[in-house]
């Protein structure tokens, strides 16, 4: 039983909250005055490692800007294109030699159809390097097994061709072939 008159009893209570309201303003206020002086170092570096990039950046400007204007990067892009151009050609010429090779094994028993050209790059395992495969797929009529089979003798002996497949349903007729070869170079 409380002997205080009302109107203390609601005067302390008044005076608690007040007190705590202080205490947690006076908590807050240090906590945001801490984190205040704590950010306040970073803030400058910050600001001063922005000031060094950016000074950075316009002298890389300034020097891809007299680069560009002394003509060096035009040279260089158009050695580029003519690179570029010489080692298509490069590959082009080396396909021409291997399917007039191919041409010129068939006599006149044989029809080549189509000839197929596929590129392949991939990466081994454990290794940097990158592999290029050059596949050409024949495909072609002849009139009898032997012709065929003597087409494909020659491709085999040639030593500039590898992996020299041919599925097993091109024998089985023994005359008018449909064939499909598939070799590597």
């Amino acid at each position: 039983m409380n002997l205080l008159p009302l109107e203390n009893k609601i005067m302390i209570k008044k005076e608690y909250l007040r007190r705590v309201f202080v205490l947690f303003g006076t908590f807050f206020s240090l906590v945001v005055f801490s984190g205040i002086l704590l950010i306040l170092p970073t803030f400058y570096l910050l600001n001063n490692m922005k000031d060094d990039y950016e000074k950075q950046l316009s002298s890389y400007k300034e020097r891809m800007d007299s680069v560009n204007s002394s003509g060096t990067f035009k040279i260089v892009s158009d050695l580029n294109k003519k690179i570029n151009i010489l080692k298509k050609e490069q590959v082009n010429l080396a396909l021409n030699l291997v399917i007039e090779k191919i041409i010129n094994y068939k006599n006149n028993n044989i029809i080549i159809k189509k000839i197929s050209y596929e590129k392949v790059l991939f990466k081994e395992k454990d290794k940097k390097d990158v592999i290029v495969k050059e596949k050409i797929k024949i495909d072609g009529f002849s009139l009898t097994r032997s012709d065929f089979l003597n087409f494909l003798n020659l491709i085999k002996e040639d030593k500039d061709f590898s992996n020299v497949n041919s599925p097993v349903s091109n024998l089985l007729k023994v005359n008018n072939v449909d064939f499909s070869i598939t070799l590597e170079f």
